[in-house]
């Protein structure tokens, strides 16, 4: 049983760390998007301001995560080569896309601390090892092996730990 909570609490740990880098992730797509969106509409239609620096600056700053972006949203692509409206256009539909994507991000990181889906997640993993190697078995088979290979690697601890100055002497008579 320590097992099989040991690995719930890790499965529900992992799941909102990934789920946070994801959220994240997309918040400073999203944040890289709106900056470069918001200078060039102000520049657009405020031609007099002296702020062509800001807009090379964040134009810089869009292309430079332009890569994290396609990882997200693997249209369209952002390019040096394109002109300024070619980048704004792409940005704006990008933009919508992000936060979309956001919006979905947001929902899976609150519903990563759900901890029943940590102990799903524990419990179908064997059946999601077989499916990885081409074999697809019931939810209940899933649950059933998840919980006999528990049982087993709890007794097979418990029998370390009560044996342990016999492993300990084993392991130091091959190292001498």
């Amino acid at each position: 049983m320590v097992i099989f909570l040991a690995l719930c609490l890790c499965s529900y740990i992992g799941a909102i760390l990934c789920a946070l880098y994801k959220y994240r992730k997309a918040k400073y797509c999203l944040n890289k998007l709106c900056d470069f969106v918001a200078v060039y509409s102000h520049l657009k239609h405020h031609q007099h301001t002296p702020e062509p620096k800001l807009y090379a600056a964040e134009l810089t700053a869009l292309l430079r995560s332009a890569p994290l972006i396609e990882e997200l949203i693997r249209y369209p692509k952002l390019t040096y080569g394109d002109s300024d409206n070619d980048t704004y256009g792409k940005a704006k539909d990008l933009l919508c896309d992000i936060q979309m994507l956001l919006n979905r991000e947001r929902i899976a990181l609150m519903r990563s601390f759900n901890p029943i889906s940590a102990a799903k997640t524990v419990l179908l993993f064997p059946s999601k090892i077989f499916k990885k190697l081409g074999i697809t078995i019931n939810v209940f088979f899933s649950i059933v092996i998840s919980s006999v290979i528990t049982v087993l690697l709890e007794f097979l601890l418990s029998q370390a730990l009560l044996n342990l100055d016999v492993i300990r002497s084993f392991v130091d008579s091959i190292f001498q």
